[in-house]
Order: C-alpha cells, then sequence, then structure tokens
C-alpha cells in the first residue's frame, strides 16, 4: 500500500503536468527559431570578414542556446511521461494522458472514459498525485548556461568539444 504525503507534492506534480503542453508548444516555437537562424547562417557566407564574423558568432551563440533550451524541455516532457507510464493502473494513465497529454478538459477525460462525472476522474487524480514523491528537477546542462561563450569553447550539448575550460597558466 502507498504511503500518503503532503499535499506539496502533489501540488508541484502537478504544475510540473501542467505544463506539459506548454512545453510541447515551446520546442515547435524553438524548432522554427533554430530553422530561421540556419537559414541566416547560411545567407551571411557572403560579405566583408570584418561584418560577417561578428554576425556569425552571435547567430551561433542564439543557436547554441536554442538548443540547449530544447534538450531541457525534451527532459521535462519526458519525466512527465515516465510519470504517467509508471502509473500502476491503466485508468489513472487514461486519466492523466488524457488531461495532460492530449490536453482534454475534466469534462471530455469523463467522457472519454465512459460518461463520469467529471468529478469522478478528477477526485481519482487528486488523491493519486496526493501519493507521490514530489518530483526531481530536471537540471540544465551545458556552457551556456554556466556563461561560457563561443571563445571560451563553448559547443552544442553533448558534442564533446569544450567541455572542459582549460586550467589558466597551464599550456597544452
Amino acid at each position: 500500500m502507498q504511503r500518503k504525503r503532503r499535499n506539496g507534492s502533489a501540488k508541484r506534480w502537478a504544475d510540473r503536468l501542467a505544463e506539459y503542453r506548454t512545453l510541447s508548444r515551446e520546442i515547435r516555437h524553438d524548432r522554427e527559431r533554430l530553422a530561421h537562424l540556419s537559414d541566416m547562417l547560411q545567407r551571411e557566407r557572403e560579405g566583408t570578414p570584418e561584418r560577417v564574423l561578428p554576425l556569425r558568432e552571435a547567430l551561433e551563440f542564439s543557436r547554441l542556446r536554442l538548443v540547449e533550451n530544447l534538450h531541457h524541455c525534451m527532459a521535462e516532457m519526458e519525466e512527465v511521461q515516465a510519470f504517467i507510464n509508471r502509473m500502476p493502473e491503466s485508468e489513472l494513465r487514461r486519466i492523466f494522458t488524457l488531461r495532460y497529454l492530449e490536453g482534454y478538459t475534466w469534462q471530455k477525460v469523463a467522457l472519454a472514459l465512459g460518461g463520469y462525472d467529471e468529478s469522478a476522474p478528477r477526485k481519482k487524480h487528486d488523491r493519486y498525485l496526493r501519493t507521490q514523491d514530489p518530483p526531481r528537477p530536471v537540471k540544465r546542462r551545458g556552457a551556456l548556461r554556466e556563461g561560457r561563450s563561443l571563445a571560451d569553447g563553448a559547443t552544442t550539448p553533448g558534442s564533446g568539444r569544450g567541455s572542459h575550460r582549460k586550467p589558466s597558466g597551464t599550456s597544452r
């Protein structure tokens, strides 16, 4: 039998679940911005080096920030999906999937489950959340979070290059 938890952890999971749809829209928007930046980077191949280099570096820095944000948003979404997939009952998984992943209203959730009054799935949802441990925070990773620039060797997350700094006063 599961142990009851403080209501505070239920609130934190509810916040994270409610943010799922917003994260999905943010990912879509960031991908569009990345495509636009990539187009701009391709067009900037012509021109004088004095003009192109600073603009290219600024565009690349923006691109890296977007990539890092995409990684963070996707990690948040995967955490929510894993939380739902770990639920012990099929009906619970359906309630949470319909409500958060599909964006249904409570009335639509109730109808999809076979015509329950909307308070039934909502109560089951609330009872389950009260039994859960608080979610672990998803940590942001990457050189840009640490305030590093391209000149310091910042690269896209996971590329392996520029992931550490050379100690000052030493040579390689």
